[in-house]
């Protein structure tokens, strides 16, 4: 990329950031251009929301998001960042309009704990926070577990009103659920605190003021298939062959009726009337330029204001 900037502007560049940035910057988007790190952006078919939900079939769609071929945290959090910007903007075009069907879809994340920590700020906290505000007007229905219920910031999921409690060992995670106890069931918040502890696996509180006046104790049902964990070898040996090529080739389609070199779009001059005044927002001065960039630098490419909204995310799903 640094090649083929032209003497002009790398002298341009020089008086406003250190060319020794650019090139650092130049390397780090180049080991996503090479190996498995390209295919996060190459593979199959751009991520949908429609696709996604399966809107247009006659069924339900259920879509899993498979992480854990993911190499770092950080790839993780931008798939989850991304995906969680694009569900907001669809459910803010897509506002239920049937009152009889109220629920368009539910938003599931598992071991939510290190996507919405109490203090740091992972590349999709942001996004996960504004999406748990608003979705419920929107008809999306937002479910979350895990097992470090200390772990979690609680202002992110303030407005969770349904909460089935397992058993809780640790003073500092009962401490932490005795905080909401008291805001969903104050009458009952010391006898509940009291109980996690010797809650048996499967069993569970459940608290859903809104249609319970009084908490529920309740147990999972027995499993009738079993349920382990798929390796990725299970997975590619459980996938059928024509629905990867299937995808594959939706994908080489779309690359084949692209531009070769697809040229960058005119600019745009902006001119106010002489009873107007144009105004530019300036997010920050030339003088801070190198400041803004080397925090991108520090440890990944994904940072915590990564904005991912035009990301081109690629996946292929697996049926």
């Amino acid at each position: 990329m640094m090649d083929q900037l032209s003497p002009e502007l790398l002298k341009s560049l020089g008086k406003v950031i250190d060319v020794k940035i650019l090139d650092t910057i130049n390397q780090k988007l180049s080991l996503y251009t090479v190996g498995t790190n390209r295919l996060l952006f190459d593979l199959s078919q751009p991520v949908r929301i429609e696709d996604l939900l399966g809107i247009g079939s006659e069924k339900t769609r259920i879509s899993i998001i498979y992480l854990n071929t993911l190499h770092s945290s950080e790839e993780k959090e931008f798939v989850i960042a991304t995906i969680t910007e694009m569900l907001y903007q669809w459910m803010l075009k897509n506002p239920p309009t049937d009152k009889s069907k109220d629920l368009q879809c539910a938003y599931y994340i598992d071991e939510i704990a290190p996507y919405i920590p109490p203090v740091r700020k992972p590349a999709c906290k942001e996004s996960l926070t504004v999406l748990y505000k608003q979705a419920r007007k929107y008809g999306v229905g937002c479910i979350i577990a895990t097992q470090n219920p200390g772990d979690i910031d609680y202002k992110s999921i303030a407005q969770f009103s349904t909460m089935a409690l397992g058993s809780i060992y640790t003073q500092q995670d009962i401490k932490k659920v005795r905080n909401r106890l008291d805001s969903l069931a104050p009458k009952e918040a010391d006898i509940i605190s009291s109980q996690l502890s010797a809650l048996e696996k499967g069993h569970f509180i459940l608290l859903a003021p809104e249609t319970k006046k009084e908490a529920i104790m309740m147990n999972s049902r027995w499993l009738v298939t079993q349920h382990k964990v798929l390796t990725e070898t299970d997975i590619e040996s459980l996938t059928p062959d024509a629905i990867r090529q299937s995808f594959l080739q939706k994908n080489a389609e779309t690359a084949a009726i692209q531009p070769e070199s697809p040229s960058d779009p005119a600019p745009v001059e902006l001119k106010a009337a002489d009873d107007e005044i144009l105004v530019v927002k300036l997010n920050f001065y030339e003088k801070d330029l190198s400041k803004e960039i080397k925090s991108h630098l520090a440890s990944g490419l994904f940072k915590n204001k990564e904005k991912s909204s035009g990301a081109a995310l690629k996946y292929l799903p697996i049926i």
